[in-house]
């Protein structure tokens, strides 16, 4: 296993509980903490390391074709050396709510160590408008066919510097033709980050957690990856 002398890799989930721990390479694991969203009544709790209590509201009775207001999710790289990040959604739990849920504005943003937002925003649904052709439905996106950087695999990945952190921005649509079958049901939506160093071996470490084309591809992956914090 290679040796790093002196260094740190700790990313920061906002807006969800972490848990989190050292592996070979500095691999770090996050759980965003799951979020429940009910058809009667949307409230998003939102925990920091087990210590800070975030309440972003509710939203009382989501009726179909109905938008929800915003919620966001940071994650920073908090250490001292470049990290690859792999976030995704998840639905720990659920009766079907996820059927009639849609990304309705889904958009990324990037920043720097200060604070600063950077040029890049990818801007994969803007007003229920997808950029490119895949379906903006929460089941699909976390089965893997949503906006994401990996061909089979329902992971999204970018590489931060030491202190920069990105931010996902969406909102939710109830579907307008969903019926009274609605009623009530419920869905818990949690995003989850797995993080390592941009090392191409620390990368193959994690490749089959990841899934999808990641190990084939490696070579391009780790390019991606490396250009985004290269000076």
């Amino acid at each position: 296993m290679k040796r790093v002398i002196f260094s740190l890799l700790l990313i920061t989930v906002v807006a969800g509980a972490t848990i989190f721990a050292t592996r070979a390479y500095f691999t770090y694991e996050s759980t965003l903490g799951a979020s429940t969203f009910s058809s009667s009544t949307l409230k998003v709790d939102a925990r920091s390391n087990g210590l800070t209590y975030l309440d972003i509201g509710a939203l009382e009775k989501l009726e179909p074709g109905e938008v929800t207001p915003w919620f966001y999710i940071t994650v920073k790289n908090n250490g001292n050396i470049n990290a690859a990040t792999f976030g995704k959604f998840t639905i720990p739990e659920s009766n079907g709510l996820e059927d009639v849920l849609s990304f309705y504005d889904y958009e990324v943003k990037f920043y720097d160590a200060d604070g600063i937002q950077k040029a890049r925003v990818d801007d994969f649904i803007d007003d229920g408008v997808m950029i490119a052709a895949f379906t903006p439905n929460i089941e699909d996106w976390i089965n893997g066919d949503g906006a994401l950087d990996i061909p089979g695999s329902s992971w999204d990945m970018e590489a931060l510097r030491p202190g920069e952190y990105l931010t996902i921005g969406f909102t939710l649509k109830m579907d307008p033709a969903a019926d009274s079958t609605y009623m009530n049901k419920y869905m818990k939506l949690g995003y989850y980050v797995l993080s390592t160093q941009v090392d191409k071996d620390a990368l193959l470490g994690i490749g089959t957690t990841i899934g999808g084309n990641f190990i084939d591809a490696i070579d391009a992956h780790y390019t991606y990856l490396l250009n985004q914090v290269t000076p």
